[in-house]
């Protein structure tokens, strides 16, 4: 999902804690424990640190920093792990976002061939491993659902029902990729296409407003989406209101 590059800081703390564990590893094989019980015995006995990855589930380190996170959007999700995990959480979520990356890319490879049923599978598991970062999975199977409504008979003049319904979908997860930019410009190329739909079939009314949604995107997100063209469609159809 390659947006990790801004966040070395954390990812050397990571490290760091790495290594420090893999010392103190040597050092309980070399008999070197903090703890004996019995040295007569000669049992070692080691301490499990509260914090320690093990057995820890993303899920779990969520509702520890927030228990309200179910109801955080993808992106918000990830600004939560990056602000307040520590180097103990931010290691597990780390460690299933390699995971789910290995399913990820190839649901890239596989929905780039036109495989689109078999990436999407690939992505949606992916989406079941990790939270961490998820927005970038989020638009591909957006994307993924685009191609399918091309591909099921999507055009300017007519819409059959599942190509009107992978449209839908695409819009659905790439509303949960934002703010991405691809997002927000996807979104509104969905949006264009179905106000363009509602207005040949005589629905001005609903076309103005789907033209309304792109409006509030950008200004939710201070971005520009509206182009001159759509202006000037908008100026024609409220006149023929």
């Amino acid at each position: 999902m390659g947006i990790l590059d801004r966040f070395k800081g954390k990812r050397n703390k990571q490290r760091e804690y790495s290594k420090q564990k893999m010392e103190e590893a040597k050092g309980i094989r070399k008999g070197e424990t903090k703890e004996n019980e019995n040295p007569k015995d000669e049992k070692v006995v080691t301490r499990k640190s509260k914090n320690s990855p093990i057995n820890l589930t993303e899920d779990g380190i969520l509702q520890k920093l927030d228990p309200n996170y179910v109801n955080l959007s993808p992106f918000e999700i990830t600004q939560l792990i990056l602000k307040k995990a520590s180097i103990e959480d931010y290691a597990v979520f780390s460690e299933t976002q390699k995971r789910a990356n290995l399913l990820y890319f190839e649901a890239l490879s596989l929905i780039k061939n036109g495989e689109y049923d078999k990436g999407i599978e690939l992505a949606k598991e992916a989406l079941s491993i990790t939270k961490f970062e998820a927005e970038s999975i989020y638009w591909t199977l957006g994307d993924a659902y685009w191609r399918k409504a091309i591909e099921t008979g999507m055009n300017a003049k007519n819409v059959n029902d599942d190509a009107w319904r992978n449209l839908n979908e695409a819009i659905l997860y790439w509303i949960q990729a934002l703010p991405l930019p691809a997002a927000l410009r996807d979104i509104s190329k969905a949006y264009r296409f179905q106000a363009k739909i509602h207005y040949n079939k005589k629905n001005i009314k609903t076309a103005i407003e789907i033209y309304d949604a792109i409006y509030n995107l950008e200004k939710k997100y201070n971005t520009s989406l509206l182009t001159k063209n759509d202006k000037r469609l908008l100026e024609k159809w409220n006149k023929e209101l």
